[in-house]
């Protein structure tokens, strides 16, 4: 069984390897999705102190391109970084082909989908244009072993958001 892990290691993860690390160890996961890895380094660091292969989507230029990538112990077959800046806005989607311990390749995606959450009724149809464009990019895999992960930045209805707590989740204290 593979064991699959998404995880959102915020603004990049700087100055928090060992935590990130010890956290994903614990898990055991054999492929991990990874968003907000926009320092290369970090990635790259995780994936030494791990054992594992790494892929990204891109070298982050700005802070503000929340790229993603993806680790993982078994054997990386294909990679692809899907950019449509027209309607993946500033994110790419990630695929990844990946061989399971039995032989049998598992695709994995890996997204982080808009957080526009101020822009109210034009956030969501943003997020349904990306969404479509995922399952449009998807579409090909239909048949084959597949899976979406990331930060999809939903948040359930009626649920609202509290910008003031958002700094707590991002900075230890």
């Amino acid at each position: 069984m593979t064991r699959i892990l998404s995880y959102n290691i915020q603004t990049g993860g700087m100055h928090r390897i060992d935590k990130l690390a010890t956290i994903i160890e614990a898990t055991r996961a054999d492929v991990i999705g990874l968003t907000e890895a926009t320092n290369p380094h970090v990635a790259e660091e995780l994936a030494k102190k791990l054992g594992m292969h790494l892929r990204l989507s891109g070298q982050a230029k700005h802070h503000k391109d929340w790229h993603v990538g993806l680790l993982s112990r078994l054997p990386i077959k294909d990679m692809q970084a899907h950019v449509r800046p027209d309607i993946l806005t500033k994110q790419h989607l990630l695929e990844v082909t990946i061989e399971e311990n039995n032989g049998d390749p598992l695709t994995a995606f890996v997204v982080h989908l808009t957080a526009d959450f101020y822009k109210g009724v034009e956030s969501n149809r943003i997020r349904r244009a990306e969404v479509q464009e995922i399952l449009n990019i998807m579409s090909v895999r239909r048949g084959t072993p597949h899976l979406l992960m990331g930060d999809f930045n939903a948040i359930a209805p009626g649920e609202g958001l509290k910008t003031s707590t958002l700094l707590s989740y991002v900075f230890d204290p």
